[in-house]
């Protein structure tokens, strides 16, 4: 695998936020390019105060998911969607990559007919980023809500 399009994500489990580093309570942006394939490789701490990560239980009817769109959370319909079970948390992708010790890994292609629609000929769009994790018992979980910016391939 090439570490071109690997990602590290720092999370704030408590707010739901993407930061800077453990023990930061800077926000950070996402940055991605159309039509390329990404691995993000997230690091859940419990708070930006903490350096402990956040696990998540590892229930075979738990499920992650992505969803990049401009207001995805007041139900507009979002311009990527990756729910494949296959892949999250693979060690293929990220060798660290462990649900019970709070390490995410997820791997997402920022493609797709909606987002060719919405992006169209802009040189890039702002979206909403969101790392969602949906758990039997307790239901759906935003584990990280962040700004992410979508840029268009460089034209010829």
């Amino acid at each position: 695998m090439s570490d071109l399009n690997v990602k590290t994500l720092t999370i704030d489990f408590d707010r739901a936020a993407l930061i800077t580093q453990a023990e930061d309570v800077t926000i950070q942006s996402l940055y991605f390019y159309r039509g390329n394939e990404y691995i993000l490789q997230a690091n859940c701490y419990s708070n930006s105060y903490s350096s402990v990560l956040q696990g998540f239980g590892n229930a075979a009817t738990d499920s992650w998911a992505v969803y990049i769109g401009r207001v995805y959370e007041n139900n507009a319909a979002p311009v990527c969607v990756i729910t494949n079970p296959a892949l999250f948390n693979n060690t293929t992708d990220w060798s660290s990559a462990n649900v019970l010790a709070g390490l995410i890994s997820a791997r997402v292609n920022v493609s797709g007919t909606a987002l060719d629609t919405d992006l169209a000929n802009l040189s890039s769009q702002t979206y909403n980023f969101e790392l969602v994790l949906t758990n039997n018992v307790g239901g759906e979980v935003m584990v990280c809500d962040a700004n992410c910016y979508v840029k268009n391939a460089v034209q010829k």
